[in-house]
C-alpha cells in the first residue's frame, strides 16, 4: 500500500481516471455513453439511474436501508453484493463510510475471488477511501455529480476488465446535492459496457490458465438465482 504522506496518496487521482476513460473512448464513433439530455437531479437519484441503466442490481448496506432513492434495493450489504457478483450478475453496492471501514476484511477477499464489484461510498471519509485502497480496490473520488456518473461507468469498466473491486467515494454532501447531469442513453451505454454474458478473450496467461481461451465478462462461479 502506498505511503499516506499526502492524505490522498494511493487513491487514483481524478485526472488519471479521466485519462483512463479517454483511452477507452478513443477512436470509437459517436459520443460518450452519457451524452444525452441534461437533467437536474439529486446525486443519489442520478447514480441509481446510471447503475440501473447499466443493468446492475442495487444493494444497500444496513445504514442506508430505506434511504430515499434506494427504494427496491436488496438488503444485506457486502455479502449480498458479493454473492451477486460471484454469480455473474452486475451489482452496485451502496455503503456508508462507517460500513465501508467495517467491511474491509470481507472487501479484501474480492480481488482473490475475482469479483467485479462496484461500491459507492456515500458521504465518504478519507479513512473509508483508504479502506478501499487497503482492500485492493481501485478508488475514484469525483468532485461533481457529472464526474460521479462518468466515474461510476469507469469503475464498472475497470472492475469487469480486471475482475477486481472498484470504489467510487462520494465525499461530503455529493450524494444529496442537486446538480446537472446527463441522462444515460441505454443503447449507447449497453454498446459501450456490453453484456454480463459476453464472451471475452482471456487477458494474459493467468486468465487463460484459469478460464481457457475465453471467459464470460462476469464469470459465473455459482448460480446466484438459486440463493434467492
Amino acid at each position: 500500500m502506498p505511503e499516506r504522506a499526502t492524505g490522498k496518496a494511493g487513491v487514483e487521482p481524478l485526472a488519471a481516471a479521466r485519462r483512463t476513460l479517454g483511452r477507452w473512448l478513443a477512436g470509437k464513433p459517436g459520443p460518450p455513453p452519457l451524452a444525452g439530455e441534461a437533467v437536474v437531479a439529486a446525486g443519489l437519484e442520478a447514480l441509481v439511474a446510471v447503475e440501473r441503466a447499466a443493468g446492475a442490481t442495487l444493494v444497500a448496506g444496513a445504514a442506508l436501508a430505506g434511504r430515499r432513492g434506494l427504494a427496491g434495493a436488496l438488503a444485506g450489504g457486502l455479502p449480498t453484493a458479493l454473492g451477486l457478483a460471484l454469480g455473474g450478475e452486475r451489482a452496485a453496492l451502496f455503503l456508508s463510510a462507517a460500513e465501508a471501514v467495517a467491511a474491509l476484511p470481507r472487501l479484501a477477499e474480492t480481488p482473490a475471488r475475482r469479483a467485479p464489484l462496484v461500491v459507492h461510498l456515500l458521504e465518504a471519509s478519507i479513512e473509508a477511501a483508504w479502506a478501499g485502497v487497503a482492500a485492493g480496490a481501485a478508488v475514484w473520488t469525483p468532485a461533481s455529480l457529472g464526474e460521479a456518473c462518468d466515474l461510476a461507468l469507469a469503475a464498472r469498466r475497470h472492475a469487469e476488465a480486471a475482475l477486481a473491486p472498484a470504489v467510487v467515494a462520494h465525499f461530503g454532501p455529493l450524494a444529496r446535492a442537486i446538480q446537472t447531469a446527463a441522462r444515460p442513453e441505454r443503447d449507447a451505454l449497453a454498446a459501450w459496457l456490453g453484456s454480463a454474458a459476453d464472451e471475452l478473450h482471456a487477458a494474459g496467461p493467468a486468465e487463460a490458465a484459469l478460464f481457457g481461451a475465453h471467459r464470460r465478462r462476469l464469470p459465473r462461479w455459482h448460480d446466484a438465482g438459486a440463493a434467492r
